[in-house]
């Protein structure tokens, strides 16, 4: 992934005290390298060791308390296809993830192929933890996305009111979606920024920390 700039100024960890927490987990001595990414939710940064390099996630607020075990499953899974996660911290309002890095780019500059390889990689990641969820996972059974559907003022009022009169018939669809497919691990936040196309032309699917107990197909 390109640079996107220096370590953010305006973060509320600094430098040195993310470099040392990286020192402890890989056991050697690091340096931060390049900031990947930088968005509302906090950055990602590179950092290298004489061997190695791992990514460093910081996100604020920590929303997913359960995002480690997410990651574990999904990597569990499909280990050629998911980052390792090396280690996780909650941090006051801040949650710290640190992957091994995989090099690549993102697989929107592949094209069509990329979402062929994603649906492959994430219907044999949903088939594998169909019956292996780790417990303690965030769930929502399609039952239940009906009644969750409320606050829709910024949406056309005609889309609101046939919603509104179908919501029973959506709910007993959820129910019978629910008894014909087993939960599974659904991503929430699956588009191609989320992936990457690596230097062996494998694709990898980042960003797993939203993912929840639910319907596989919703992914």
């Amino acid at each position: 992934m390109t640079s996107v700039g220096p370590w953010p100024q305006e973060a509320a960890t600094d430098i040195a005290t993310a470099t040392e927490w990286v020192e402890q987990v890989v056991g050697a001595p690091a340096r931060f390298s390049r900031l990947l990414r930088e968005k509302l939710w906090g950055f990602t940064a590179l950092f290298t060791t004489d061997e190695d390099a791992v990514v460093l996630k910081v996100a604020s607020p920590p929303l997913f308390p359960a995002a480690h075990l997410a990651h574990a499953a999904a990597h569990r899974a499909a280990p050629h296809a998911v980052p390792e996660l090396l280690a996780w911290s909650d941090r006051g309002d801040q949650h710290w993830s640190l992957f091994r890095n995989i090099d690549g780019l993102p697989a929107r500059v592949v094209g069509a192929d990329a979402v062929f390889a994603v649906v492959d990689i994430v219907s044999s990641i949903q088939v594998h933890l169909a019956h292996d969820l780790p417990i303690g996972l965030p769930s929502l059974p399609a039952g239940a996305v009906a009644s969750l559907l409320t606050d829709l003022d910024d949406q056309p009022r005609e889309l609101v009111a046939a919603l509104d009169g179908e919501r029973e018939q959506l709910s007993t669809w959820g129910h019978e979606l629910d008894s014909l497919v087993p939960l599974s691990l659904d991503h929430v936040d699956l588009h191609l920024d989320n992936v990457l196309v690596a230097a062996d032309q494998r694709f990898v699917v980042l960003d797993w920390e939203e993912a929840i107990a639910s319907c596989p197909l919703f992914s």
